[in-house]
C-alpha cells in the first residue's frame, strides 16, 4: 500500500477542523490507491463522530442556561415566554430554597440568575449572598426583579453584588437587555481571569486617579511632586471623603520607592489588635499565633505606609509609632530583636490636630515628627470646579462596571450636581453617580431625573432642610400637615411651585383629590404636567420624576 506525504498532511488538516468539503476533495486527489482512500475515509468518519459526541457532552455542561426565581406564577409564565422569545433555555423555581436544592453541589451550568426581590422565606438579597458562596457561582451575573416602589432595595442589592435589575412592569426589550448584558459580563469575566493569570500581583502602580480643575488642587498637585521627591514624612488633613488616600497614593506613585503602598485605617481596628497588625508577631506570642506573621510596616518595606485616621490611635501605640520614626525599626509582638525597615510614613486625619493636641489626646512630639510636610485637602464645596470632571470620571467607571449605555451627563445634571452641598465630599459624589448609572439602565445620558428619582435625601440636601427643627405635633395637626405636605409634593411633581397654596376648589389638587384612587391621581398628575410643559413629554417626565419611557407607558396604560 502506498500513499504520499501530502495525503497525510491533508488528513491531519481535515481532522483539525478545516472546511470539510474542500479538504475531502483534496484528500481524494492526493490518495493514489482506492483501498487507502476508503481506509482513511472510514478512519476520519470515526474520529469525526467521536469529536461530535464529545462536543455534545461539552455542550451539556456549558453555561448557556438562565436560572429564574419568582413566587408569582403569572410572572414565571411571562418569564418563560420571554426566555423562548430570546432563544434561551432556563429553569424556573418558585422559591430560592427550591433553586438552591436543585443546584446542590453540582458545577455551575448557568450564565445568568434572575430573582425577584420579594420572595417567601429567603428573599432575593439573601439568595444573592447565598449563591455567591457556591463554588463556580462567585462571578455569575445576578439580576434583581423589583417593583417601582422598591428600587432603593434593588440599588442596594447591586452594591452587594447584583449586576442589574428589572423594574416591574417590564417588556421583552428590557428582558433581552439584561440577558445581553449578562453575556457581556460573562465574557468579560472570563477574559479578565485569563489576562490576570499572567500578571504580577505584587507590582506597584505609578498611576493614581487624581482628577481636578480647580486652582487649589493645582497648587496641591505641584506640592505633591515636591514631596514625592523626598522621603520625608507627610501629614494629610481634610474632611472625610476629600481624597486623602488618593493623595497618599499619588505621592507614592511619583516617588522612586520600589516597594508596595500599604494603607491601614487606625480607627477601624481595636487598639489591642492594631499593634500586631502594624508590627506583626512571633509564633506563640499569644493564643492563636501558630506561626510568625509580618506586620504592615514590614509588608511596606522599601515602599510607603499610610496611617489613616491616626488621631484615633491609642496614646501608648502613638509612642511606639514615634520610636519607629526615630529608630527606623519595629518590634514584633512577642519578639526579642528589632527588625530594621525602610518605609516612608504618611499619616492622615480628618480632625483638627492642634485642637486634639491641646486636649491631650494626641502626642505633640509625634505631631512634630509627622508634620515635616503638611497637605490640607479642601472640601468639595470649596472647589466646585472639580465636580464636573469627577462626575464624568465616576460615570465612566460605573458604566464599565454595570455595562450601561450612558455616554454623557447633561448640562442640567451637572448644574444640579454643582448646586449640592456635599457633606460627604467626593465619596458622596461618587455614590450619587453610581446610583444614577444603576438607575439609568439603557439611557444614553444621565439627567437630573436620575438623581432625584427614588432619593428624597437629594431634595433635602438641595433645599438645606433642617430636620432638627421639626417639632412634635398633635394627631389632628399632624393629619393637617400630612395633607398639606402631600399637596405640596404633588404640586412639585407636576411642576408647580411648592410654596403655592392649593385651594379646595382647585380642579387638580383640591380637597376632592385626596379621595381619588391612585389611578385617577396618576391621570390628573400626568395631565397637569403635560399642560405645564405644553405637551412636551420629556419635560413632563422630568417634572414627574420618571423617565420618558415610563411616562409613555403610563399614558398608554391609562388611555390618555
Amino acid at each position: 500500500l502506498r500513499c504520499d506525504f501530502k495525503g497525510f498532511e491533508c488528513l491531519f488538516k481535515l481532522i483539525a477542523g478545516y472546511d470539510f468539503r474542500y479538504r475531502l476533495h483534496v484528500f481524494f486527489c492526493h490518495m493514489k490507491n482506492f483501498t487507502i482512500k476508503l481506509t482513511f475515509l472510514l478512519f476520519y468518519i470515526i474520529i469525526y463522530l467521536k469529536y461530535m459526541s464529545n462536543n455534545k457532552a461539552l455542550n451539556l455542561n456549558r453555561r448557556d442556561r438562565v436560572l429564574i426565581v419568582d413566587d408569582d406564577r403569572h410572572m414565571r409564565s411571562a418569564l418563560s415566554i420571554s426566555l423562548k422569545k430570546t432563544g434561551r433555555e432556563g429553569e424556573i423555581f418558585a422559591s430560592a430554597e427550591d433553586a438552591l436544592r436543585s443546584i446542590g453541589n453540582t458545577a455551575c451550568r448557568y450564565f445568568l440568575i434572575i430573582s425577584d426581590l420579594s420572595l417567601p422565606g429567603m428573599d432575593g438579597v439573601s439568595f444573592l449572598h447565598e449563591i455567591k458562596k457556591r463554588n463556580g457561582y462567585e462571578n455569575i451575573p445576578f439580576v434583581i426583579i423589583t417593583a417601582y416602589g422598591t428600587v432603593e432595595s434593588a440599588v442596594a442589592a447591586m452594591k452587594s453584588g447584583a449586576t442589574d435589575y428589572l423594574l416591574k412592569p417590564f417588556d421583552i426589550t428590557d428582558f433581552e437587555r439584561v440577558v445581553v448584558n449578562a453575556e457581556k459580563i460573562s465574557a468579560f469575566t472570563t477574559l479578565s481571569s485569563v489576562l490576570s493569570a499572567g500578571r504580577n500581583n505584587g507590582s506597584v502602580s505609578n498611576k493614581s486617579d487624581f482628577i481636578y480643575e480647580s486652582e487649589k488642587m493645582k497648587e496641591i498637585d505641584s506640592f505633591i511632586g515636591i514631596a514625592a521627591a523626598t522621603d520625608a514624612t507627610v501629614l494629610i488633613t481634610g474632611e472625610s471623603g476629600t481624597g486623602k488616600e488618593v493623595v497618599a497614593k499619588r505621592i507614592h506613585g511619583l516617588s522612586k520607592r520600589e516597594g508596595r503602598f500599604i494603607a491601614i485605617n487606625c480607627s477601624a481596628i481595636v487598639p489591642t489588635l492594631l499593634e500586631s497588625e502594624l508590627f506583626g508577631y512571633e509564633k506563640g506570642s499569644f493564643t492563636g499565633a501558630v506561626s510568625s506573621k509580618k506586620g504592615k510596616f514590614e509588608q511596606a518595606d522599601k515602599g510607603t505606609i499610610l496611617l489613616d485616621e491616626i488621631a484615633d490611635m491609642d496614646k501608648n501605640l502613638q509612642a511606639k509609632i514615634l520610636r519607629v520614626l526615630q529608630e527606623k525599626a519595629i518590634d514584633r509582638v512577642g519578639g526579642y530583636e528589632p527588625v530594621d525597615i525602610n518605609v516612608r510614613v504618611i499619616a492622615a486625619t480628618n480632625k483638627d490636630v492642634e485642637k486634639i493636641i491641646s486636649e491631650g489626646t494626641f502626642r505633640e512630639d509625634l505631631f512634630y515628627r509627622l508634620n515635616v510636610i503638611r497637605l490640607h485637602i479642601p472640601p468639595l464645596r470649596e472647589r466646585r470646579e472639580d465636580i464636573p470632571p469627577l462626575a464624568k470620571y465616576f460615570m465612566r467607571r460605573y458604566v464599565k462596571k454595570y455595562f450601561r449605555d450612558c455616554k454623557r451627563i447633561t448640562p442640567e445634571a451637572l448644574k444640579y450636581l454643582i448646586s449640592l452641598s456635599y457633606p460627604g465630599n467626593i465619596r458622596e459624589l461618587e455614590n450619587i453617580i453610581e446610583r444614577a448609572v444603576i438607575i439609568a439602565q439603557k439611557d444614553e445620558a444621565i439627567d437630573v431625573v436620575h438623581f432625584r428619582r427614588f432619593n428624597l435625601s437629594f431634595t433635602a440636601a438641595e433645599n438645606d432642610v433642617n430636620i432638627s427643627s421639626v417639632s412634635v405635633v398633635s394627631d389632628g395637626a399632624a393629619k393637617s400637615q400630612r395633607t398639606s405636605i402631600a399637596s405640596s409634593d404633588m404640586s412639585c411633581a407636576a411642576g408647580l411651585p411648592a410654596e403655592k397654596t392649593v385651594s379646595d376648589s382647585d380642579p387638580v389638587f383640591g380637597a376632592a383629590f385626596m379621595s381619588l384612587s391612585i389611578k385617577e391621581m396618576e391621570e390628573r398628575l400626568i395631565i397637569a404636567a403635560l399642560k405645564k410643559t405644553n405637551g412636551n413629554r420629556t419635560k413632563a417626565a422630568e417634572r414627574l420624576g420618571i423617565t420618558a419611557r415610563t411616562l409613555r407607558n403610563k399614558i398608554k396604560e391609562l388611555g390618555l
